[in-house]
């Protein structure tokens, strides 16, 4: 329980770069308009990122099974993820964004479909256009999920990911001025601070858990 809790604190904290990145497209959808529009465009997102965290959960899976020291290297991976992820909250470094030129190549692919669903208005569209939009690249996401195919558990890794979107929720769910009263908050250096920190501390027991057992397999 404690896991999908902080991956929803991870969603939450990472309201401003999901502003950024999917605000426009969320008002493109509708996010101002009709309310059901806005939430099957946040349901397909993160319906998405349940999706591919089912996917690499599946891979962590078959991999750890036929190998299992990789285990170990994907949480040591995934500590390291969350360290630059939590610099990234507390604003002190932005390197995860560099992360997201990964899948600049595939989303080049998808973004003439979702450009045209965007104009689709009918409930399946916006649900269909949520569902590709998840797959924009990422950096925010892409550390999570890395942190999420660790468990080496499709199921959970896809109930992680699903509780991450659900942190996003508020900051492109909600009306503008309530969004933003939210994101004032989140945005305190207090507050980005203490929450920057508590991962770090998490990201480094993982990271010593993860090198001794590789040490030790």
């Amino acid at each position: 329980m404690p896991e999908f809790i902080t991956a929803f604190i991870l969603g939450l904290m990472g309201a401003g770069h999901c502003i950024a990145m999917c605000g426009g497209l969320a008002i493109a959808s509708g996010i101002n308009g009709r309310f059901s529009h806005a939430f099957l465009y946040s349901l397909g997102r993160i319906t998405s990122y349940a999706f591919i965290g089912l996917l690499v959960g599946a891979v962590g899976f078959w991999l750890t099974v036929s190998f299992k020291p990789f285990l170990y290297i994907l949480k040591i991976l995934s500590a390291l993820l969350l360290i630059y992820l939590a610099l990234y909250i507390a604003k002190w470094n932005f390197s995860i964004t560099k992360i997201e030129k990964i899948s600049a190549k595939l989303w080049a692919k998808l973004a003439p479909t979702a450009q045209s669903l965007i104009k689709d208005k009918s409930y399946l569209g916006r649900f269909t256009a949520g569902a590709v939009w998840g797959w924009l690249p990422c950096g925010l996401v892409y550390s999570v999920l890395t942190w999420a195919a660790a468990s080496a558990n499709p199921f959970k890794s896809a109930a992680l990911m699903f509780c991450f979107g659900l942190g996003t929720w508020p900051a492109l769910l909600l009306s503008a001025s309530i969004a933003q009263q939210m994101h004032h908050f989140l945005n305190k250096m207090l507050v980005r601070n203490i929450i920057a920190i508590s991962l770090i501390a998490f990201a480094i027991y993982m990271l010593v858990t993860g090198v001794m057992q590789f040490v030790l397999s």
